[in-house]
């Protein structure tokens, strides 16, 4: 992932820019975009091996029984768009 992100952040002009012709997106949105998902990728790869660790689910679940609330009341609810077709 770290690799993934030299890549991005090596060529964010030119993958700005193809944000902008494809989507629209003023640059400067677009610049920030593709700096998101270099910064999101090093996020992740920095933090790989906590998000494997089995203890961490073990604390939600304790937190479950503690609260007694379910993980699922404990998102947030996604409201789908009317026009979506799922």
């Amino acid at each position: 992932m770290n690799a993934a992100a030299d890549v991005i952040e090596s060529d964010i002009v030119s993958l700005a820019g193809l944000l902008t012709l494809e989507m629209g997106k003023p640059i400067a949105q677009a610049t920030a975009e593709v700096t998101k998902c270099a910064h999101a990728m090093r996020f992740y790869a920095r933090n790989a091996e906590a998000f494997r660790d089995p203890r961490v689910l073990q604390l939600v679940d304790d937190l479950e029984v503690m609260t007694g609330k379910r993980r699922q009341e404990n998102r947030r609810n996604v409201l789908w768009p009317r026009s979506c077709a799922c």
